[in-house]
């Protein structure tokens, strides 16, 4: 596998586990490698190896990426060149046009992020089914956008266990050295071994340097550490009479040597190809005279690559070299020269406004500042924040489109997940000074970054310093206050009433992004407030949308309709929003958004008592918040919610004890002592209980959530456990509580919970008749809310009522129903609970102790026999039959033969009737 004289740098032996490794990987469904090396080491030989050897095995989508070139999606139409257009005509039209357009195959189209995505993780899915490697060298240099497009589409499981990647990157010293994320973990990383001495002195032979006497091409050997470029350079300088004896300057500089000797038709070729990465002979030889030539002059000397027509640097540390070695004006000629050719037009402004003269011009700014809206609408979002900053520089400090083009780079800064930056870029505002629909976009921005990088004291600082210096009631004022209540958290008990009071005299056209967040807070607050899920609130924030378009999924009227209503009791409309909602987010590939459904539906049917259906769904969302730095706090209460029903030890003590994410632990008392405090009183540890609980419970009210769905529905736990202490008169507060929010429309779930405390306390006052009619409206409740393991414990409370007030048969009815109800959930503590139940009730259960030949008799009468046939059956003396009847009678605690036929039949009066 050694080609010799046609590949220098190609497959040595001490590589070809490498490569072996690496074309399985290729052809293994999912495969996945990262060859990493530091520059000149070989790896894109190694790279062409791979597409040599999986041609004709797989489908190949490949692209061998630049570090000039910095168009949007440039690497997305390398790896579907291939793809005929009949493939796209399967996809909407909603999705095939905007993906056309990117590609450069239809026209250009307005689209969002999300449909774009949309489309091509449709293809990548239809290509997949037949497997495919997506093969990529260079991946460093991979456009933003390309890359983001191919990590989200292959985090989906259907694709991305399908589809095969194997890529190359030169190694820099940064974490991704050792792992890609998302897609490749630490163990798909291999580094790109050092040559041997025998294989270094191959290389320098095929390279026309085996001339050199053999101590001359063993030093070459042992300086070159094995790096098969250095080593070309190395034996380059030796042949020329150069003794160095160590790269002691960078492998670029050292290039530099072989540039300068370069023809001068090859140089100005290099140059021209290291300002574009790439470009075409033909749009080369439009340039450069004799282009022809001096590309077959470059390939003989391994200055340059010619494949399909177009020419590029046989390595990029020979493009970078040329780049150096010219001066800012020549470097500013050679991109005004290549603005001309048939470029996309944002490739053509970047290489126009490279090759003019630095400093302001507005005409540049403007079209940049163009070119940025439209990159954002295509979804290029970070070529538009570099377009963006461009833009910037070009315009004057006192131009009126400044302040505009500043909040443009801002929000981008942000929406790229650098916070630090766009407070920097922000910072050079006069806030106070902006017009509203400016000063709307520019605080809105200020506050988020804020927020991430400083937390809730530094934002509120900020905002009081800002409305200090603003005339109050104006907009600027307005926009500020609206921030500083929501920033507020909601301490203040009328926040919804103030937050509601500024959107309606914010000018709303103006405002957009102040008056979204404002409608979306309120209803927020009122949730916690434990007023449901506000209806006429999320219609006006969706009604926002539709004229200044949706942020991101996660923060949409759909996020709120998918996520919020099942933690004010509404089980069935979040199951039913959730599955559009987790289906829309893979489809847009936005992981933040998909993490978030997928643990909100594992909270769903852990509440529900699903568990079953539950488990699948922490592993999808784990699967997928991969992807992440950061995660949702719902994540944790998912796992939280799983751990406590399987009595997970270990899951319970990693996340009491475990990191979280910022925004997690913003919230962490509550989580942590909250489950804890739940974990206890499942246990029945009530001490323990009460203590976490108090925690919990008064984290919560400090944070004014009012609502139970949203503090783990720890009041439950806490009533019961102050009821076993006998601290009645505080369990009766909270209890009352819970009865008014169960008063209102679609709180079947709360009103239950609250007539079930009650009847525990009338149990503890000793009003057993209202408690068990208490409970036996509280179960039907329970019923309706579909919270099925709080249904389960509410039944077991009830029946160990019944065995107290001597109702064993009964007890023992409803027991049957509950040990298959606590089997069937899988909970190992609701089992356990109704095994201790049976325990209980078969010892008070006169049966039990029966005698045979008491049993024989009673089983006798109940079956309606006289004790004359009883008698003559069993061969016994009347006499006899009514003594083991009396004690029957007695052991059993029933009066009549009709009663002690039902306690045999495991029936009740009742229940007969």
């Amino acid at each position: 596998m050694y080609d010799s004289g046609q590949n220098p740098m190609g497959v040595a032996p001490e590589r070809r586990e490498l490569l072996a490794r690496a074309v399985t990987a290729g052809k293994t469904p999912g495969g996945r490698l990262m060859l990493v090396g530091e520059p000149g080491m070989g790896k894109s030989y190694l790279i062409d190896a791979v597409l040599r050897s999986l041609d004709g095995a797989r489908q190949v989508l490949f692209t061998r990426t630049t570090a000039g070139d910095h168009e949007p999606f440039a690497g997305l139409r390398d790896l579907l060149a291939r793809i005929p257009d009949e493939a796209f005509q399967q996809l909407p039209s909603e999705q095939r046009d905007p993906v056309l357009a990117v590609l450069g195959r239809g026209p250009s189209v307005h689209s969002d992020p999300a449909t774009l995505q949309a489309g091509v993780t449709q293809i990548l899915s239809d290509i997949s089914r037949g497997g495919a490697a997506i093969v990529v060298d260079e991946w460093q240099w991979l456009d933003p956008e390309t890359r983001r497009l191919v990590e989200r589409a292959l985090l989906r499981p259907e694709i991305g266990s399908a589809l095969s990647i194997v890529a190359a990157r030169s190694a820099d010293g940064s974490p991704e050295d050792l792992a890609v994320r998302p897609l490749f973990a630490s163990t798909d990383v291999a580094a790109v071994v050092e040559l041997r001495a025998a294989s270094v002195r191959r290389v320098v032979a095929d390279a026309g340097f085996g001339k050199l006497s053999p101590s001359t091409m063993a030093d070459v050997t042992e300086v070159s550490g094995g790096n098969p470029l250095w080593a070309m350079e190395l034996a380059s300088a030796r042949a020329n009479g150069d003794p160095r004896r160590s790269p002691s300057i960078s492998v670029v500089e050292a290039m530099r040597d072989r540039v300068a000797a370069l023809p001068t038709s090859v140089r100005d070729a290099l140059a021209l190809v290291a300002v574009l990465g790439s470009i075409g002979v033909d749009d080369l030889e439009a340039l450069r005279t004799n282009a022809v030539t001096a590309v077959a002059v470059g390939v003989e000397r391994r200055v340059f690559r010619f494949e399909d027509g177009v020419v590029s640097a046989a390595h990029p540390l020979l493009a970078a070299a040329a780049l150096n070695a010219l001066t800012p004006d020549e470097e500013r000629a050679l991109n005004a020269a290549v603005s001309v050719l048939p470029l996309s037009a944002f490739r053509q402004l970047e290489h126009r406004n490279a090759g003019a003269q630095p400093g302001v011009h507005e005409g540049l700014a403007l079209e940049l500042s163009t070119a940025t809206a439209r990159a954002r609408c295509s979804g290029a979002t970070e070529t538009a924040f570099r377009l963006a900053r461009k833009a910037l520089v070009r315009t004057g400090q006192d131009s009126t489109h400044r302040p505009s083009r500043v909040a443009d780079a801002a929000e981008l800064a942000f929406a790229i997940g650098d916070a630090a930056l766009a407070l920097e870029i922000v910072a050079e505002l006069d806030l106070v000074v902006l017009s509203v629909p400016v000063f709307d976009r520019s605080l809105s921005v200020l506050v988020l970054a804020l927020d991430k990088t400083g937390g809730q004291t530094a934002v509120v600082r900020r905002l009081e310093s800002l409305q200090r210096a603003a005339p109050i009631a104006t907009p600027h004022w307005n926009i500020i206050e609206t921030w500083r209540v929501i920033s507020s958290h909601g301490q203040d008990d009328d926040a919804v009433r103030r937050l509601l009071e500024l959107v309606d005299v914010l000018p709303g056209t103006e405002t957009p992004r102040t008056v979204s967040a404002a409608l979306q807070w309120a209803a927020y607050f009122r949730l916690e407030r434990g007023e449901g899920v506000d209806d006429a609130l999320v219609a006006g924030v969706r009604a926002v949308e539709r004229v200044a378009g949706a942020p991101a999924l996660e923060d949409t009227a759909d996020a709120m309709e998918a996520l919020w209503p099942h933690q004010a009791d509404d089980l069935v409309r979040s199951r039913a929003n959730l599955t559009t909602f987790i289906r829309a987010a893979k489809a847009a590939g936005e992981s933040y958004a998909t993490v978030q459904g997928l643990a909100h539906a594992t909270i769903v049917e852990t509440i529900a008592g699903r568990l079953d259906a539950a488990q699948p769904l922490l592993l999808q969302t784990e699967e997928e918040a991969r992807a992440l730095q950061l995660l949702p706090p719902s994540v944790y209460r998912a796992r939280a919610l799983i751990a406590l029903a399987r009595n997970d030890r270990e899951l319970l003590d990693e996340l009491l004890l475990g990191r979280m994410s910022p925004a997690a632990e913003n919230h962490g008392s509550l989580l942590r002592a909250g489950v804890a405090g739940l974990d206890n009183a499942y246990s029945e540890r009530w001490d323990d209980a009460l203590e976490d609980l108090e925690v919990a419970y008064s984290a919560a009210r400090s944070r004014h959530i009012d609502e139970p769905g949203k503090r783990l529905w720890i009041d439950v736990e806490l009533v019961r456990a102050l009821v076993h202490i006998g601290d009645v008169d505080r369990a009766t507060a909270i209890t009352a509580d819970l009865a008014v929010l169960g008063q209102r429309p679609m709180r079947a779930h709360a009103r239950g919970q609250a007539l079930r405390l009650q009847a525990l306390l009338a149990a503890r006052l000793g009003d057993d008749e209202r408690a068990l009619r208490l409970s036996s409206d509280g179960l039907a409740a329970l019923r309706r809310g579909g919270f099925q393991p709080e249904l389960v414990r509410a039944q077991l409370e009830q029946i160990e009522l019944l065995r107290s007030m001597g109702q064993v048969a009964r007890g023992r009815h409803l027991l049957s129903t509950v040990t298959e109800s606590a089997a069937r959930i899988g909970d190992p503590r609701l089992i356990g609970r109704a095994e201790s139940a049976r325990a209980r009730l078969e010892s008070d259960d006169g049966r039990a102790t029966l005698t045979p030949a008491e049993l024989r008799v009673a089983r006798a009468a109940a079956s309606g026999q006289t004790n004359r046939e009883i008698a003559a059956e069993l061969f016994l003396s009347i006499r006899t039959v009514e003594t083991h009847l009396a004690s029957g009678y007695r052991k059993i605690g029933v009066r009549t033969r009709t009663q002690l036929a039902l306690s045999l039949h495991d029936l009740t009066l009742e229940a007969s009737a």
